[in-house]
């Protein structure tokens, strides 16, 4: 648990430091390995925008790890899927079934865009 303030710039970028430390996929040589695939860090528009900031702050780093290049801050589409859930369960049918296969693609299409835009 991390009890940082993440409006606060030197502390969101400590907690992105310590989240890429903890959860990134790595290959580990010395002190600091490779990072093996990115991961999401999902959060809402403001989150992205502060993370997405540091990274731009960070980005001269020496190598992967100084950049933190291991995650990719993504906002959640939450309207988006609220929206899918008036229109599917208004519907006749598997109203439940409908919302976590459109939950499904929507994640999937976003994912699918993050990596196109990479």
């Amino acid at each position: 648990m991390e009890f940082l303030n993440t409006n606060i710039s030197g502390e969101m970028a400590q907690f992105l430091m310590s989240v890429q430390s903890k959860y990134v996929p790595q290959l580990s040589n010395s002190s600091r390995g490779k990072i093996l695939q990115p991961v999401f860090l999902d959060g809402d528009q403001l989150t992205e925008e502060r993370a997405s900031n540091v990274q731009w702050i960070f980005q001269d780093g020496d190598d992967q790890f100084d950049r933190l290049e291991g995650l990719d801050s993504t906002h959640a589409d939450w309207h988006a899927k609220v929206t899918l859930y008036k229109v599917h369960t208004n519907t006749r049918g598997y109203g439940k079934w409908k919302l976590i296969v459109c939950s499904i693609i929507l994640s999937l299409f976003r994912a699918k865009l993050k990596f196109i835009q990479v």
